[in-house]
């Protein structure tokens, strides 16, 4: 891949899975900072946390992942399947945050919508990162050809 595509591709991917972590940790937060909540057993306290460390662990391993350079044809191939599925999984993600969340009632306030919408917004963010991830893969020995002057574009 072009290091520019690249990398535009990469912020891209990590953006849409900070969003989706962003809108767990604000619905961690209005969970337990609801008055009625309380931390009466070990599985009260993990289940509301799970959200946002699910998210915050596909931050880091997308982090990770999106630096992944294919060696051969037969990698390139895969890598971009993968890519492209992943990106199928978040837009279809998406479209069920929007079925969920819609018709939106703007004049409730509710977090839980706030939540869902963020949820919505990183899946997209994320699934136009992976199409793009997959689109501008290429091999490691893409790179270490050399160009020569006269095929250059300006």
């Amino acid at each position: 891949m072009e290091p520019n595509a690249r990398n535009t591709a990469r912020t891209i991917v990590i953006l849409g899975f900070t969003v989706a972590a962003l809108s767990g940790v604000i619905g961690y937060w209005q969970n337990v900072s609801s008055a009625p909540y309380q931390f009466g057993s070990f599985r009260e306290i993990l289940i509301p946390l799970l959200n946002p460390l699910i998210t915050i662990a596909a931050v880091a391993a997308w982090w990770w992942l999106s630096r992944i350079e294919a060696r051969d044809d037969e990698q390139l191939r895969y890598l971009r399947i993968a890519y492209i599925a992943f990106g199928v999984q978040y837009f279809l993600y998406a479209a069920l945050y929007v079925l969920i969340v819609t018709p939106l009632d703007a004049q409730t306030g509710s977090w839980t919508t706030t939540v869902l919408w963020l949820d919505c917004v990183g899946a997209v963010v994320a699934s136009f990162g992976l199409f793009l991830m997959a689109r501008y893969l290429f091999t490691r020995e893409d790179f270490d050809q050399e160009v020569p002057a006269s095929e250059e574009v300006s």
